[in-house]
């Protein structure tokens, strides 16, 4: 049974209403570590740009409404105040002690300068950083730090010199986490391709992409991202921007999606995999009852308060030691699920009201 529309849109109501009350004055949301998926144990802040970033991505899909307006406003002005040269983000922000010795990533860059291209506010162009990180092979490394060939770029150049301004704290900073210089991830390089879109320099992301779904390795594709409706969403958003080598995987995305959904309408093993999975179908092209039945879900989940709870969206590496998540980075990603719903199944395309 389709959703009704009158409660579709007070869930909305509700959670920008959440969001709103819970922004900081900064532009800020707050993000929370833990050692477990349910995020109960272990847990403090972390001070991070990506969940704000995402937050507004989500945001941008939504009506036009005064809250929202204000809450994006905020956010650029927060991107703004932590972007670096070249146009490039951090994952952690300049007040995080991490900030020193992390590089610069693309996939903060992309979150980050979507919600800005979005929200009609200038940076400097930064395509050129990213085509300074692509490998041999086509596919971009997710951290942007030194490779040799860009070293006659004078911003790039000076982007990079922060490495060597704490060269022992650099070090051990490499040695002693997951992460690596040369890393290539599978769900950075969907979200590379969303940015840039496909042409010769991303052309080399597609087979890439096509194989971690054929050989069934999207909880093991990205050091970050080890939940596999996290590569099913990231990867659907590309289904939109007409990139016809990625038609035939819209059907397989709805298959593996399907293949985990509950009869209570949970998709997967969360709240947060069933927006994802939703907004995964939606994007497919899927159009089934299943989908009625995980909005309703959605629906029945939601706090009196208007959030949803949170959950590891994303880890420390593959030993998923830690997880970063919250209830706005939840509870934005229920919202762009239900608002994608309500445009399939009542037309609703205006994005201002």
């Amino acid at each position: 049974m389709i959703a009704d529309f009158k409660k579709l849109t007070t869930a909305i109501n509700k959670g920008v209403d959440f969001l709103y009350e819970h922004q900081y004055p900064s532009g800020e949301f707050c993000c929370y570590i833990a050692s477990d998926d349910d995020m109960q144990n272990d847990i403090t802040t972390d001070s991070c740009v990506f969940p704000t970033a995402v937050i507004g991505l989500c945001l941008q899909t939504l009506p036009k409404t005064i809250q929202t307006a204000r809450i994006l406003e905020k956010i650029c002005i927060f991107l703004q105040y932590q972007m670096m040269r070249g146009g490039v983000w951090n994952f952690f922000t300049v007040r995080n002690p991490l900030f020193k010795v992390n590089p610069p990533d693309l996939d903060t860059t992309v979150m980050a300068s979507k919600v800005l291209i979005g929200c009609g506010v200038e940076f400097p162009d930064n395509e050129r950083i990213f085509l300074y990180n692509r490998s041999r092979n086509g596919l971009f490394y997710t951290w942007i730090t030194t490779r040799l060939k860009n070293k006659l770029d004078p911003i790039y150049l000076k982007l990079i010199l922060r490495e060597f301004k704490y060269p022992i704290r650099n070090i051990l900073y490499w040695t002693r986490n997951e992460s690596g210089k040369y890393d290539i991830d599978g769900v950075v390089n969907a979200n590379v391709l969303y940015a840039l879109g496909l042409n010769e320099d991303t052309r080399g992301i597609i087979p890439f992409l096509k194989s971690i779904l054929y050989t069934n390795a999207e909880d093991d594709c990205d050091k970050w991202y080890r939940n596999p409706f996290t590569y099913y969403y990231f990867l659907s958003r590309n289904f939109n921007r007409g990139i016809d080598e990625l038609v035939p995987e819209e059907t397989v995305i709805i298959e593996k999606v399907l293949a985990r959904a509950s009869v209570t309408g949970l998709l997967g093993d969360s709240l947060l995999d069933t927006a994802l999975g939703a907004t995964a179908l939606i994007n497919a092209g899927y159009r089934g009852d299943r989908l009625d039945k995980a909005i309703h879900l959605l629906l029945e989940s939601q706090n009196v308060r208007g959030y949803w709870p949170r959950r590891s969206f994303y880890y420390s590496g593959p030993s998923k030691a830690m997880g970063w998540g919250s209830e706005e980075l939840t509870t934005a990603y229920c919202l762009e699920a239900i608002m994608a719903y309500i445009r399939l199944r009542y037309g609703v395309s205006d994005k201002s009201s």
